[in-house]
């Protein structure tokens, strides 16, 4: 029994690592899709006083999502990378 839940551990580590993952890419594509937004807005001459507002808040909001994306793969993958190496560790000894 205590295997199985080790096991369900582990297959709990790989899906929540891969679910970051795909949250980093999210947000990565995310921020591209409003500076190409812009950039097309740029390319029809939008009014320029709306386009200095909605740069700079697609400048916050790249930034902010970079903290976002450092954070989650310098603490929870790291984490969970950890956790994942130590339970197949603990799951080779077993077998």
């Amino acid at each position: 029994m205590e295997t199985q839940k080790l096991a369900d551990q582990l297959g709990w580590c790989i899906t929540s690592r891969d679910y970051l993952q795909q949250l980093d890419s999210e947000l990565r594509h995310v921020t591209r899709q409003h500076f190409e937004s812009l950039q097309a807005l740029r390319s029809q001459n939008y009014m320029d006083e709306y386009l200095q507002r909605l740069t700079r808040l697609a400048h916050e909001f790249s930034d902010q999502a970079e903290t976002t994306v450092r954070h989650i793969e310098q603490e929870h993958m790291t984490y969970i990378d950890q956790q994942a190496r130590m339970i197949s560790s603990v799951l080779s000894d077993l077998r």
